[in-house]
């Protein structure tokens, strides 16, 4: 770190400083501003004292969430103004040739940057900590979020100082921030598509939520700082994905070789260049067009084909080729950019057409009923011709994954019926549906800190039911499950027992 060009950009900025940071000071003390807030518990009583806390722990927690968000904010906002020089012609001859090497430049850039995201948050937290909360919240969980939250923002800043530097103007600059911040965004869609049209029983947005959540830094550390507050300011016996915190830290650990790269080792000439690197428009324009062309044909394969969507293809086709143009800086049409799309178009569709036909190689099958403590069965129905059209049912049961075998024959029945509904999800989606059938995988643990028992949800499946359960399935079923059916014409719900009485059935 250079102290000559740390104590340039402060002087520099010194007015801007102080004013932002009153501003910043002001809004995380708003949640005090207010007076009495409703706390309910589930029972509804709560003492005066627990009240009391209640009140305190909630404050604070909305208090560093709004520093949480400027801070963050900050964290975009800060690379694009303190590397904007190495993007103009005229800037960056000036300081590149200043008395300090580029990595000096480059460390005190990111610290100046780290202390106004994290100063600010320190400082405003800690008397906002001292004033307010020091009688609610533990020392020790407020030093925790305080060593996470600068660890964080060091990684934020880096991460968008890179994708800033990636590029070869401002204005790609931000671009590249934008565009890269919107990559999980985009894979979710991407994988929510392929998981609700391709993937028989999986609810799209579940799977994508969990791929998705690996590709965006902003994801992770915002699920980072939840349950840092859940944990150690509400008490909760919530758990944290050491796999998404182990990624943050291995993409800052990148960020800092590609500022190494972007910035040591850039050459002067790239500023207001076109920004032709890799990792710059090419990636990201071929990368987008590749993953909405998947996304078009995931749902052109189960209706209507290439034809029914011609028009969203085509008109994909314009905003490639657009994007092209703001690449290049110039309007012009080359045959490499058709061949390139109409082969992405044939490639994602052929690999939607596969999916199709293996029955999305056989994800829709590759289910494990024996996956984590417990399997819970949830079943709606409707419509029974051999219990009454007036009848509706709910079935629930849920097994211990390690004793399976003594509860084959209520398992088998609803196998049955999922086996049927994934066969007609593939071969005629158009059957008529008589309710559906959800099956979760969950676990059972117990916290280690607060000895409270956690359940955690593995897998959930949600399935059409194109067949009503029978009186003999129902039967068996009553053995092992609730099963609770409702008339809705005389409004009346009855168990098993109760409804075969009345119709005269043992």
């Amino acid at each position: 770190m250079s102290s000559k060009f740390m104590s340039y950009l402060i002087k520099n900025r010194k007015v801007a400083l102080i004013f932002f940071f009153v501003i910043y000071l002001g809004i995380m003390l708003t949640p005090y501003l207010s007076g009495y807030t409703e706390v309910y518990t589930s029972d509804g009583m709560m003492t005066a004292s627990q009240m009391s806390l209640m009140q305190i722990k909630g404050k604070f927690t909305t208090s560093l969430c709004f520093g949480i968000v400027m801070s963050m904010m900050l964290s975009y906002a800060l690379p694009v103004l303190l590397f904007a020089y190495v993007h103009s012609k005229k800037s960056v001859d000036l300081y590149f040739a200043l008395p300090v090497k580029r990595s000096e430049q480059l460390i005190t850039n990111i610290l100046f940057a780290l202390g106004i995201c994290f100063g600010y948050f320190f400082i405003s937290s800690l008397v906002i900590y001292l004033c307010f909360a020091i009688k609610g919240v533990s020392i020790g969980g407020y030093l925790l979020i305080l060593l996470s939250a600068l660890v964080i923002f060091a990684i934020m800043l880096c991460i968008n100082s890179l994708l800033f530097l990636v590029a070869n103007n401002l204005f790609d600059g931000i671009v590249m921030i934008a565009s890269y911040s919107g990559l999980a965004l985009l894979i979710y869609v991407m994988v929510s598509v392929f998981g609700t049209y391709i993937i028989a029983g999986t609810r799209g947005y579940d799977l994508a939520g969990k791929i998705a959540a690996y590709t965006s830094p902003l994801y992770i550390a915002s699920e980072t700082f939840v349950n840092l507050f859940d944990r150690f300011i509400a008490g909760s016996d919530i758990s944290f994905s050491i796999s998404h915190i182990i990624l943050l830290i291995v993409l800052g650990v990148v960020a800092c070789y590609g500022l190494y790269r972007h910035f040591v080792l850039r050459k002067s000439e790239r500023a207001e260049q076109v920004s032709n690197k890799f990792f710059a428009y090419p990636f990201v324009i071929h990368f987008y067009a590749i993953a909405c062309l998947a996304i078009i044909a995931f749902n052109a394969v189960t209706e209507g084909g290439l034809l029914s969507n011609l028009f969203v293809y085509l008109l994909l086709l314009f905003v490639y080729i657009v994007a092209t143009f703001v690449y290049k800086r110039k309007i012009s049409v080359r045959p490499i950019y058709i061949i390139f799309y109409v082969c992405a178009m044939a490639i994602t569709f052929l690999f939607a057409s596969v999916a199709w036909k293996t029955r999305a190689f056989g994800l829709s099958e590759a289910y494990d009923l024996r996956k984590g403590d417990e399997l819970t069965y949830y079943s709606y129905f409707s419509e029974s011709t051999e219990l009454g059209e007036t009848i509706t049912g709910n079935i629930s049961a849920s097994f211990d994954t390690s004793k399976l075998d003594e509860y084959k024959e209520a398992i088998d029945i609803f196998e049955s019926k999922r086996k049927q509904s994934i066969d007609v999800f593939y071969e005629d989606d158009s059957a008529y549906s008589f309710g559906h059938i959800q099956v979760d995988n969950s676990s059972h643990t117990v916290d280690p800190i607060s000895g409270k028992e956690r359940v955690r949800n593995l897998e959930s499946y949600n399935y059409v039911l194109h067949d009503v359960y029978t009186i003999e399935e129902l039967k068996i079923l009553d053995k092992y499950c609730e099963i609770e059916l409702h008339d809705y014409e005389i409004d009346k719900t009855y168990t098993l027992e109760e409804f075969l009485k009345v119709k005269g059935e043992k």
